[in-house]
């Protein structure tokens, strides 16, 4: 997702490479070693952190109504983008966060066909009764009246 770029200060000689007769440029060696692989590990909980964070926000969506509260369905997703986007701001390139971003957005789908079923399933449910009254023509000077209720 992101790239470390170790950048050679002017420790090592022209060729870089760090042989064992030189203590002193292998132990500044290994010292840049260990805080870049500090700086990696950090990175990476700092992403596992956010990642989880996403995870329990479609968690959560998957399962609240749609149709009764789009205004959390709204504040979620807003804070998903507002997650991905902090990322970026902070120096993660967009092209590489794509098939991450392709991946929640992959979830979300999941959890909105997830609610959208739901409520259709609920809609029956959910409407009032129609009460239908079919009234047909004079035959033979009757008027034929047909009353009665649809329950969807």
């Amino acid at each position: 997702m992101f790239l470390f770029c170790k950048e050679r200060g002017g420790g090592g000689d022209s060729s870089g490479q760090i042989t064992w007769d030189n203590p002193e440029q292998l132990s500044r060696y290994i010292s840049t070693l260990r805080a870049t692989a500090e700086k990696l590990k950090s990175e990476n909980l700092k992403l596992r952190r956010h990642h989880l964070t996403i995870h329990q926000i479609v968690c959560s969506l998957m399962n609240t109504d749609l149709l009764r509260e789009p205004h959390k369905w709204q504040q979620q997703v807003q804070e998903i983008r507002k997650i991905m986007d902090t990322l970026t701001n902070e120096g993660y390139a967009a092209k590489n966060m794509k098939p991450w971003r392709a991946f929640w957005d992959r979830q979300l789908y999941k959890a909105l066909d997830l609610q959208y079923s739901n409520g259709l399933k609920a809609l029956n449910e959910n409407l009032p009764d129609i009460k239908i009254d079919l009234i047909f023509g004079y035959v033979d000077n009757f008027l034929f009246k047909i009353f009665f209720t649809v329950n969807l």
